[in-house]
């Protein structure tokens, strides 16, 4: 039996009638889950994580705790030890750290002193450099943030329109980068960064360091400043922050990072101190 033309050609205009109409309603709802998302990765990455809030760095219990860290740290680094095995507790290391006959020796830093000196301490410590090292104005406070394994640290950039005719209102973008420090074979200071974050949105490591070094005004390549270039490129896994984690005491001796290890809201080091001059292991 011969099918009735126009029986056929209303079959298939009905057929691409409800094709269509799948069609459009597929692509409507695939439209309406993009801007879903796009909308939620916005309000996530306009927001800042409940951890950050860096101190006072004006607060004078702030400034005291910063300086008992650095001179603790100064204290402990210099002193001669030898014999018993000790360890600082996470809550001071003023306490005897680790030690053994062969100079190594312990200390865990906890995330509060890091943070008030941070705050206190740090752009001083960057402006005794040489050369002096200045951050840029447009940042923030930074916060680290210990955690098993990882630490992050945040920052604030203040936001803004490079083409509007007269100042806005100010606004700031948290960034955040999480990463494993660790010492490598090489004896350096790695610190590969296990993720990045806009607020509390997490995006590719990559694209998240030229973004913050875009909103900071600085140049991401070897002839931008070289600290700046340093960090970065530790963040991205292709150079060790330094090579020999080292540093030469006024005494002479050397002070080496053996080991480095993030526990629950301290930083644990392990050291050694030696009696000759800092080369790679």
């Amino acid at each position: 039996m011969v099918p009735d033309p126009d029986t056929s050609n209303f079959t298939r205009a009905r057929s691409w009638r409800v094709l269509r109409r799948a069609l459009t309603a597929a692509s409507l709802a695939f439209i309406a889950v993009l801007v879903l998302i796009a909308w939620r990765a916005y309000a996530l990455s306009r927001r800042t994580p409940e951890w950050y809030n860096p101190p006072d760095p004006a607060a004078v219990a702030v400034a005291d705790r910063a300086a008992e860290l650095e001179r603790r740290v100064v204290d402990q680094a210099h002193l001669v030890r030898g014999g018993s095995r000790r360890h600082s507790t996470a809550a001071s290391i003023a306490n005897p750290a680790l030690d053994t006959a062969d100079g190594e020796w312990e200390v865990s830093i906890p995330q509060d002193a890091v943070n008030a000196w941070l705050a206190s301490r740090f752009p001083l410590w960057l402006a005794n450099q040489d050369p002096p090292i200045e951050l840029p104005d447009n940042l923030g406070a930074l916060q680290v943030r210990f955690l098993p394994g990882s630490a992050t640290l945040g920052v604030h950039v203040r936001r803004s329109d490079p083409n509007a005719a007269t100042p806005g209102p100010v606004s700031w973008q948290f960034v955040g980068v999480t990463f494993e420090p660790s010492i490598g074979p090489d004896g350096g200071v790695w610190l590969p960064a296990s993720s990045m974050h806009v607020g509390d949105l997490r995006l590719p490591t990559a694209w998240v360091l030229e973004r913050f070094a875009s909103q900071a005004r600085v140049e991401v390549t070897t002839e931008g400043d070289e600290a700046v270039a340093a960090l970065l490129g530790a963040f991205l896994g292709k150079r060790a922050l330094a090579t020999p984690a080292a540093i030469e005491l006024a005494d002479g001796r050397v002070l080496r990072v053996l080991d480095l290890r993030v526990a629950e809201g301290a930083l644990e080091v392990r050291c050694r101190t030696e009696g000759r001059s800092i080369s790679p292991k």
